[in-house]
């Protein structure tokens, strides 16, 4: 299984994760977790969040199995 964080960015400073165990590749997870209008998840502190794709200005896939795992600043 691969693990991933899937990070919903609304502007320069404020995303959401979703973080995921899946046996998608990386694309097929950026397809599978982004095409719903609307998109709702329980995060791991267990708040249930959802919020409307057409909110947010980007969508970053970040693979946890990766030996060079870091966080990656977004810019708009």
């Amino acid at each position: 299984m691969n693990q991933y964080k899937i990070r919903y960015h609304f502007s320069n400073d404020f995303y959401v994760t979703r973080e995921v165990e899946t046996k998608l590749d990386k694309s097929a997870v950026l397809k599978e977790f982004c095409q719903d209008e609307r998109i709702s998840f329980e995060d791991k502190r267990g708040d249930l969040l959802s919020f409307l794709m057409s909110d947010v200005k980007l969508v970053t896939v970040e693979d946890e199995n990766a030996n060079s795992f870091r966080m990656k600043t977004a810019g708009f």
